[in-house]
């Protein structure tokens, strides 16, 4: 097989019946798939119909126990781009999933994460229509401005939607210095060059003007707020930074956060992302030391993570007061 489509149910509904399908080249690839909660993943072989430059996209169906839809679209992959082998993990939460949208349409959403790491001309439009939705309805919606300041759109559109009232802004210390004001805050790829120490000023200071709540990642995460204590995490583990897709997860589970808490408790809700993923990143170090599984340790450590988990191992200091 070309590809391997993991699909995995962080929740705790159980979904059954779940169908994929090829939403560019059309069929199915895969169909009555059961996904207990808390559930280990299943693995979906895929095999391209097409050699060489192409877009693959794929479409998931299926309901959960409660009687919820599910409904939701991969973000679109260019062949070019894709190694011979490629997992891809979709998250289902409890109550809700988090759609990938790369075309303009009508959707309809709880809380939305705006990301910045593979942006396209077309994909700001989408982006722009998504927040202008979740603000015309009160939604609460996250901005992770991967790699900010290395590429002009991804610059641009970060910036722009930086006045837009995002809840939550998450990225690392050079991308959190560079929203800042401190452009000559570099990355290198979606590195950060900067530390996170240097941040926690800049940090504050962005969370009073945007009113946003501020989580910067590095190994020790901080989280900021308006007229909010700024707080350092040291959970987690450099394994964290050595597997793709765990930065992008964090501000899934952020929007999710989001949703349940709602925007006035946007440091509350920041604080817990960034705790759970700190947390669940260290259990699923203490099991192996090898990228390629710890990916499914991670989704695992999500899957079985309980509340007492967080107050056991939790390591919180407050660095400043709020004022």
């Amino acid at each position: 097989a070309d590809a391997i489509l993991i699909l995995t149910n962080l929740g705790n509904v159980d979904y059954s019946n779940i169908t994929v399908w090829d939403d560019v080249y059309g069929g199915v690839i895969a169909d009555a798939i059961s996904l207990p909660s808390g559930s280990h993943p299943v693995e979906i072989p895929y095999t391209y119909p097409l050699r060489g430059e192409g877009e693959y996209r794929w479409h998931i169906t299926g309901a959960n126990n409660a009687g919820q839809l599910l409904d939701l679209r991969t973000s679109t992959i260019v062949a070019s781009n894709v190694p011979e082998t490629r997992s891809m993990d979709i998250a289902l939460t409890a109550q809700t999933a988090t759609p990938r949208i790369n075309q303009p349409g009508r959707v309809t959403f709880d809380f939305a994460i705006v990301n910045t790491g593979t942006v396209t001309k077309a994909q700001t439009e989408v982006m722009r229509a998504a927040v202008s939705h979740a603000n015309m309805n009160g939604k609460p919606w996250v901005l992770d401005p991967v790699a900010v300041g290395i590429l002009p759109l991804r610059t641009f559109i970060a910036k722009e939607l930086l006045r837009r009232f995002p809840a939550m802004i998450r990225g690392n210390a050079s991308e959190i210095l560079f929203l800042a004001g401190n452009e000559t805050s570099m990355c290198r790829g979606m590195e950060s060059t900067a530390s996170s120490d240097e941040t926690i000023v800049q940090a504050t200071r962005l969370a009073g003007v945007t009113r946003a709540a501020v989580l910067v990642t590095g190994e020790t995460d901080y989280v900021a707020g308006e007229g909010a204590p700024v707080v350092a995490i040291s959970n987690g583990s450099p394994m964290m930074s050595r597997v793709a897709g765990v930065g992008t997860a964090q501000g899934v589970f952020g929007a999710a956060f989001l949703g349940t808490l709602g925007s006035k408790a946007r440091w509350e809700a920041t604080l817990a992302t960034a705790l759970v993923t700190a947390v669940a990143g260290e259990i699923a170090a203490a099991k192996t030391s090898a990228p390629g599984s710890y990916q499914i340790a991670f989704l695992d450590a999500l899957a079985a993570i309980k509340p007492d988990d967080i107050v056991k191992r939790g390591h919180v200091k407050l660095i400043e007061r709020a004022s």
